[in-house]
């Protein structure tokens, strides 16, 4: 019993429940926190499939697990409309939004010129058949708000970030 309270002590809670996605696994889950600083659900909505075109694929997980658990916990799914990673795909969009899943449209601007990208992220969520119902970011302030009063709820709070994570 000592020996599995001190793994415990030595995995993060976060990469705990990222194991609970089917297909994703313990040494999967791990790469994600120590190379990319994921240690939650809701990091993983950030970049769900973490690809870089033409670099690096993007990860074998079981996304419509992580599209249900995003649309239970009240998660939006980001749209990334970066040229390197449009992350989302389309076809993903699609099957999120069956499983009741909300979405953001993100520039992923790290620099001025980059805002022109949102563009390619609008486009791709037009392809997954998305509305501005859809897409948080679309919607009127007070209903975004009340959306994020109720993540405030869920939200992992006062959590250490790793080493290195952005």
């Amino acid at each position: 019993m000592a020996a599995l309270e001190e793994l415990r002590a030595r995995v993060p809670a976060g990469v705990r429940q990222l194991t609970a996605i089917p297909t994703l696994g313990p040494k999967k889950a791990l790469v994600l926190h120590r190379e990319l600083g994921i240690c939650t659900v809701d990091e993983l909505a950030g970049h769900p499939t973490t690809r870089l075109i033409g670099r690096r694929p993007g990860i074998d997980a079981d996304l419509d697990a992580v599209f249900a658990a995003c649309a239970r916990t009240g998660t939006a799914l980001e749209i990334n409309s970066h040229p390197d990673r449009l992350d989302l795909r389309d076809e993903d969009i699609l099957r999120a939004r069956r499983h009741g899943a909300r979405f953001a449209v993100d520039s992923d601007a790290h620099a001025m010129t980059h805002l022109g990208n949102l563009r390619f992220g609008v486009g791709t969520a037009q392809r997954g058949w998305l509305t501005a119902d859809d897409v948080v970011n679309a919607w009127p302030l007070e209903r975004l708000r009340r959306f994020l009063d109720k993540r405030a709820g869920t939200a992992d709070r006062g959590r250490p970030r790793p080493t290195g994570a952005r």
